[in-house]
């Protein structure tokens, strides 16, 4: 990564809200991302040491991953990315919900962090319809009312992009 060079960079996250309720009645809507980013610039696949997703936090449509990582000489990096989801015709629902503008920075960087951090490289992840298909498929819950949990998230989330694009047209 870095000047004009391009080169695969991949992620693999599972998302995880240890307690829809609390999720939901948080502002910061934050949830835990563990997985692996995958790069030959930090030495392949690397482990995600702590992560976040912040969805629609402070009721911005904004959405929000934070990803610690090391590479492959043990220096400390951060995939700090971003979808922003702007009033507007419901048309680019597409295009905001999938793509992802990210860049990697030098140390652990924590939210909302980063300003002041060297930037080592930039780049955009994209979901394809197939991607986004098997996202959807592998929503779970625990718990005694894992379904009640799903569905409430699902109205949250499904409620957000409404307000977005359906409401909020300019």
């Amino acid at each position: 990564m870095g000047g004009t060079r391009t080169e695969p960079f991949a992620f693999r996250l599972t998302v995880t809200a240890d307690d829809v309720d609390v999720f939901l009645e948080e502002p910061v809507h934050e949830a835990r991302a563990d997985g692996w980013i995958d790069s030959p610039s930090f030495g392949g696949r690397r482990p995600v040491l702590h992560g976040s997703v912040r969805l629609f936090a402070d009721g911005r449509g904004t959405m929000r991953y934070r990803l610690h990582f090391t590479d492959a000489d043990g220096h400390p990096r951060t995939l700090a990315g971003r979808k922003d989801l702007a009033p507007g015709s419901p048309a680019r629902l597409w295009t905001d919900t999938t793509r992802l503008a990210f860049r990697v920075l030098n140390g652990h960087v924590h939210e909302p962090g980063g300003t002041d951090a060297d930037i080592l490289g930039t780049g955009t992840a994209n979901l394809d319809a197939t991607d986004l298909a098997r996202l959807l498929t592998t929503f779970r819950t625990t718990g005694p009312h894992g379904t009640a949990a799903l569905t409430r998230f699902g109205r949250f989330f499904a409620g957000e992009l409404w307000n977005t694009y359906a409401l909020r047209r300019p």
